[in-house]
């Protein structure tokens, strides 16, 4: 019974501590009160948030339909800043679409951009070729209709903690979304510090990491460079809770580096060009990919990568002096039994680094 009690009584100290966490309020707007306070500066969404802003013109057409024949509108999650105004933190596809129908979007330079007309109404065929101004305008009571359609704002107050933003961001974007995980990790990042992802991308723009990952301009669009970077210092520099997935351990430990005042990015970065300096001069395009009788056979590994990213940084003083040993060990390692064991097809990713981190390290000693 004392046990009972005992967990009764830290279940309620938990859920009391997560619900300081975060301070909430909402309540309903109409669509023009929304596109005014855009308008008006009083909500802001982030350059770098608004370019995973892709839904097609489809997608944005019947968004725009299904509000005009009543089709209720999801809320949207918006962070309240000390000044009163508003980060978007979840609805960024249909604020934007809203936006850019009315030809008050603003891009990265602060200029409008081209207002959109619909294309696929299925609903409403009518509708086809519309816009909000000019040839083919919206009659005036369509125009009424969906300015005055309510949208329920969910807001985040300041006084909720500095990981309440991208903790909220992650739980409403990790299922169905349009994003990749990587996208949605980007935009959390920049909730918890802006100039932290701004440093990412300066790694992920380095010469000798290009040179040697030799990604596709589809895979760095989609910020997979960024997530290598990602991976390199959350597998060096934090450390793996049982609990977590591969996503997780990636999620939290990059926004724990962002947050970590402590964090010395220019000597990181110092390590970070060495290290893959030393990888792209011994090896190239042929890092992290499987080679046979001299010429790449294989794809992009993550595995390979992963090994390399922890055992150069591990050992970088050591294989510095002697680089050349570098191709001799990347040899052994892809026909090494227990990289292929826990590298393989059907291993799980945490598997995969609880296993690698280690073998790494040792490998490249």
């Amino acid at each position: 019974m004392a046990q009972k009690k005992a967990k009764k009584g830290e279940l309620e100290a938990q859920l009391s501590a997560a619900q300081a966490e975060v301070r909430a309020d909402g309540y309903e707007m109409s669509i023009g009160e929304l596109i005014s306070i855009y308008e008006k500066g009083e909500i802001q969404i982030s350059p770098r948030y608004q370019r995973l802003f892709r839904w097609s013109l489809d997608q944005k057409s019947k968004f725009i339909e299904s509000i005009l024949i009543g089709i209720p509108i999801p809320p949207i999650f918006v962070f309240q800043s000390s000044d009163g105004k508003w980060e978007l933190v979840d609805g960024l596809q249909r604020v934007s679409t809203l936006l850019e129908f009315r030809g008050v979007l603003r891009g990265k330079s602060g200029k409008r951009q081209v207002a959109s007309k619909l294309s696929g109404t299925a609903l409403m065929p009518a509708l086809e070729g519309a816009a909000w101004e000019g040839t083919g305008a919206l009659p005036e009571p369509l125009k009424l209709r969906l300015q005055r359609a309510r949208i329920r704002v969910e807001i985040l107050q300041t006084g909720s903690s500095p990981r309440s933003r991208f903790e909220l961001f992650q739980r409403l974007n990790t299922g169905g979304s349009l994003l990749t995980r990587q996208e949605i990790r980007t935009c959390s990042v920049i909730m918890a510090d802006e100039s932290f992802q701004t440093w990412l991308e300066k790694l992920s723009s380095n010469k000798d990491f290009l040179d040697c990952t030799k990604l596709t301009p589809s895979a760095k669009e989609r910020q997979r460079g960024v997530e290598l970077v990602i991976k390199y210092l959350v597998f060096n520099l934090v450390e793996y809770k049982a609990e977590w997935d591969l996503h997780d351990y990636l999620d939290e430990g990059v926004v724990s580096l962002a947050l970590d005042k402590k964090f010395d990015r220019v000597a990181e970065e110092k390590k970070f060009k060495d290290v893959f300096n030393l990888i792209n001069k011994a090896l190239g395009q042929k890092a992290f990919r499987r080679e046979s009788s001299g010429r790449i056979v294989g794809s992009f590994s993550d595995a390979a990568f992963e090994a390399l990213a922890i055992g150069v940084r591990a050992n970088l003083a050591a294989i510095a002096k002697k680089p050349g040993t570098l191709v001799a060990k990347v040899a052994d390692m892809w026909s090494d039994d227990a990289f292929k064991k826990n590298t393989g097809a059907g291993v799980r990713g945490t598997t995969r680094i609880v296993k690698i981190v280690p073998f790494a390290r040792a490998h490249f000693k």
